[in-house]
């Protein structure tokens, strides 16, 4: 078991961070860290965090619960500053309305086979969603009302996404000016522009082109602003980006190159 962690020093810093863990039972540590801070982590058998309790240098504390359902899903997260007790529910249908308490309660739900179908967020109040016969989901409703939609093709790669704005289409496999393109994404298109990509023959993106579809008060945008808008990578051998070559200027035609060497040991030099 791990006792003591040094990390490299950083920047600005005349010593290394260490961390040092105590194992005070099977299922309980205290990792204090060499700025003065410490923390207390406890688990259950199962390896599920129950308690984390922050102790700070001046001597506050801040503690968080969590609750799981029989698959070990969480299904809660509390606050416990206020020194009460963390109380889990035996189960869960649906998730409650959006915390109020100030104890910063979080709740999620899942269906039988593990996938999230709602949670209730303090912050971001409560999201429900809906998956197909093959586990892909195919809607989710935010706190606002606002409602996405998915749809798949036979072998679960999205076809449609549906949102307020409009539908976003995606095309696989062949379009055309698109290389080394079996099994990929060839493009995106929405209301206000197209994407379209075009591999090496290994599967990394070598061309992007997009085309600005959007229109500005009612009336089309310029034709020199519409693109096409052309990205170009190139690649070395170990899979390395060496060289980018930005779209073209719309008005002066100039393109910007960034081009990137390495060291022996892998990083840019």
């Amino acid at each position: 078991e791990i006792k003591k962690t040094i990390q490299p020093t950083a920047q600005g810093e005349t010593s290394p961070t260490t961390i040092t863990t105590t194992y005070n039972s099977a299922f309980e540590t205290t990792e204090e860290h060499s700025s003065g801070t410490s923390k207390r982590i406890v688990k259950d058998a199962r390896g599920q965090i129950l308690y984390v309790e922050d102790f700070s240098t001046d001597g506050t504390q801040a503690k968080i619960g969590f609750c799981y359902d029989i698959s070990g899903n969480r299904i809660k997260k509390s606050d416990l500053n206020d020194t009460s007790t963390m109380s889990c529910p035996t189960t869960l249908v649906g998730v409650p309305t959006k915390d109020t308490s100030g104890r910063n309660q979080a709740y999620w739900s899942y269906d039988a086979f593990g996938k999230l179908r709602g949670e209730s967020d303090p912050d971001l109040g409560v999201s429900f969603y809906t998956y197909n016969n093959f586990g892909d989901l195919i809607s989710s409703t935010n706190a606002k009302g606002i409602t996405t939609t998915l749809s798949y093709d036979g072998i679960g790669r999205i076809l449609i996404k549906s949102i307020p704005e409009g539908n976003i289409a995606y095309t696989y496999d062949s379009f055309s000016g698109s290389e080394n393109a079996l099994g990929r994404l060839v493009r995106i298109e929405d209301s206000n522009q197209t994407k379209t990509f075009s591999y090496d023959k290994l599967g990394r993106v070598k061309k992007e082109t997009r085309t600005i579809l959007a229109i500005s008060s009612g009336n089309a945008l310029p034709t020199e602003t519409q693109g096409p808008y052309i990205t170009e990578t190139r690649y070395d051998l170990l899979g390395r980006v060496t060289r980018i070559d930005y779209p073209e200027h719309p008005i002066s035609h100039g393109r910007m190159r960034a081009c990137y060497e390495y060291g022996s040991a892998g990083y840019i030099s």
